[in-house]
Parts: structure tokens; C-alpha cells; sequence
């Protein structure tokens, strides 16, 4: 997991999401269905 970076936007403080890095094998042959992106 990746944490979220600290960010300012004008006089606000936020922060961004914590998220995933995700490494994926494809065979040869194999399709990746990415769900109609």
C-alpha cells in the first residue's frame, strides 16, 4: 500500500487517499478485461 501525500490548497489542509499498487502477470495468450474502460 501507498500512503496518501499531505496537500495545502490555499489556507486548507488535505490529504489524499492511501492507495494500492498492484503488479499484474499476464500469460501469453491471457486478455486483461478492464471492465468496459
Amino acid at each position: 500500500n501507498v500512503q496518501g501525500k499531505k496537500r495545502n490548497f490555499k489556507n486548507m489542509q488535505g490529504k489524499k487517499k492511501d492507495w494500492k499498487k498492484a503488479y499484474i502477470t499476464v500469460k501469453e495468450g491471457q486478455a486483461i478485461n478492464l471492465g468496459g474502460v
